[in-house]
């Protein structure tokens, strides 16, 4: 699979001015390490925010589900298949 190249997580959805939410990046220490995202305007704002905040630790279990199934000779499952092309859509390979 490709280098990441987006901003590494973990990432947490913020309330902040104005009714928007910021998404950041979080030190291990829980500071904010930078601003990946603001999400504002729209009734489900906080939950799109918590969903981008999510991301990057959904891709990262996807990419450990798709590894359970290689090297196995059976031919991958759709689900599996599925599951390779979301993580090639995220690393701008699809």
């Amino acid at each position: 699979m490709s280098k990441q190249k987006h901003t590494p997580g973990p990432w947490k959805a913020n309330l902040y001015l104005g009714g928007a939410y910021a998404i950041d990046r979080i030190a291990p220490n829980g500071d904010r390490l930078a601003r990946v995202a603001t999400v504002d305007g729209a009734l489900e704002t906080m939950a799109n925010a918590r969903l981008i905040a999510a991301a990057p630790d959904l891709l990262e279990v996807v990419k450990k589900c798709a590894r359970l199934h290689t090297g196995r000779s059976a031919p991958p499952p759709a689900i599996l298949v599925e599951a390779l092309a979301a993580i090639a859509k995220v690393e701008g390979r699809a």
